[in-house]
């Protein structure tokens, strides 16, 4: 390992050693000691790690799209614009990215990664994403909240309890993910149950015969931002995945002319007309864009990461990277 200094030369690095490790644990330990000077898959120590000294933490947005695909054939209440209208503005997506990914991520309010698409959900946002605004939507939607704080209102002459349950896949970021929803909601007044399956299972028996009235899961999209599976209605049975089971003929043509487009600009056009469409209809409550996060030991120096699809692309520019080697006067050297 080449040593920094202050009047440091940059070398070419000359050698890379891979080293696996079993779990996080050993794998932050190993960072802490100096057996690795460098490591990806500290998801779940990033706030540890970025209070180290010594290192330095890169990032660079994923084209993956997490969100709460809701399935209106399983739930009546789903159905009405309104509840899902208040779901999606109680939750606080900063917060969220706060407290599930310790900061590293950004806010989804539409189907297109923001990162990847300059006129994408950050224009779809707005300043009103509050619990207050949720049950305000909810009243006017003709929902009536009980003494106990529950919502219920009358569907096909029943009275139904606002009541959802998240099904999502047995792990920390989809679990840590589930349980902010959870509590978010409660607030609200809704009433909410999480069911966490092993991945096999989630595909089996919940995915694939589109068994979920709110289906908690990441797309990733690629950087060609190739939206057809996951939104055309041709795409809407297994082994399809538009698990939002979403149908609209309007952003059917819009998915099979941007899949043809060639000229940039068109393309981007059509995709904003896309992503407007399908979130004024809310098949699906977007919640966030997750980041890839490198960690590197002091005085490696690599050029930013950016628009990665894998995360192995991070060594797509490794003849680039250098490390500071210290430089000694002839007369002190032996």
């Amino acid at each position: 390992m080449l040593a920094a200094a202050p009047n440091a030369t940059p070398v070419n690095i000359q050698e890379i050693r891979v080293r696996f490790f079993t779990n996080e644990e050993t794998l932050l330990e190993a960072l802490k000691t100096g057996a690795i000077n460098s490591t990806a898959g500290l998801n779940e120590h990033l706030a540890e790690v970025a209070s180290l000294s010594g290192y330095t933490v890169e990032e660079s947005p994923l084209p993956r799209v997490f969100a709460i695909y809701l399935n209106q054939n399983k739930s009546d209440l789903l159905r009405d614009q309104s509840v899902r209208a208040a779901l999606n503005v109680a939750l606080d997506r900063e917060a969220m990215i706060t407290q599930v990914l310790n900061g590293y991520g950004t806010p989804a309010h539409g189907p297109v990664p923001e990162a990847f698409f300059s006129a994408s959900s950050s224009s779809l946002k707005t300043a009103t994403d509050t619990l207050a605004v949720a049950a305000q939507t909810l009243s006017e939607g003709g929902w009536e909240q009980t003494e106990e704080g529950t919502w219920q209102h009358i569907i096909d002459e029943a009275t139904t309890t606002l009541a959802i349950t998240i099904r999502t896949a047995n792990s920390p970021l989809f679990e840590a993910t589930a349980r902010f929803i959870e509590e978010s909601w409660s607030e609200l007044g809704v009433v909410v149950n999480v069911e966490l399956y092993e991945q096999s299972d989630l595909v089996q028996a919940v995915i694939r015969p589109r068994d979920y009235q709110a289906l908690l899961f990441g797309a990733d999209i690629g950087r060609s931002l190739d939206l057809y599976p996951f939104w055309h209605s041709a795409e809407r049975e297994d082994p399809g995945l538009n698990v939002a089971l979403y149908t609209n003929i309007t952003t059917d043509k819009l998915l099979q002319d941007i899949r043809v487009t060639q000229d940039a600009e068109t393309r981007d056009e059509l995709l904003q007309q896309f992503e407007q469409e399908v979130t004024a209809e809310a098949p699906a409550i977007f919640l966030f864009n997750p980041s890839f996060v490198y960690v590197m030991k002091s005085g490696i120096t690599s050029p930013p990461l950016t628009r990665m699809s894998r995360s192995s692309e991070r060594f797509s520019s490794i003849a680039d990277w250098y490390m500071d080697e210290s430089r000694v006067w002839s007369i002190f050297a032996d």
